[in-house]
């Protein structure tokens, strides 16, 4: 994919705790006790940087049960590392609902 493939697609990813305070997204590991092991992020593909990761405006901050969650005031775009990027869900255009983190087992036919 290139630039034009990805500028101004939506781009959902989970975190986990570390991935987010790495980011500066989540509070300090003291402030939350481990209360929210995982945050989904939400938001709008801006470019990328081709040995890093993509640069995103974020416009959605959800804890695991999907309550939504402050950004920092200052936030402008976040890097988020192709570590993180390759666990993401791209889609063309904003959700008008992002579903909190949860394991789906899938059936199997017996």
């Amino acid at each position: 994919m290139n630039d034009i493939d990805l500028i101004g697609k939506f781009l959902t990813v989970a975190l986990h705790a570390d991935e987010a305070r790495d980011l500066i997204l989540a509070p300090p590991r003291s402030s939350d006790n481990g209360a929210n092991p995982y945050w989904v992020l939400g938001g709008t593909i801006e470019g990328q940087t081709s040995q890093l990761g993509l640069w995103l405006q974020v416009s959605n901050l959800q804890d695991a049960k999907g309550a939504e969650l402050s950004r920092p005031d200052n936030m402008g775009l976040l890097l988020l590392p192709w570590s993180v990027v390759r666990r993401a869900i791209l889609r063309e255009k904003k959700p008008d609902q992002i579903a909190p983190v949860g394991f789906i087992r899938s059936a199997r036919s017996s």
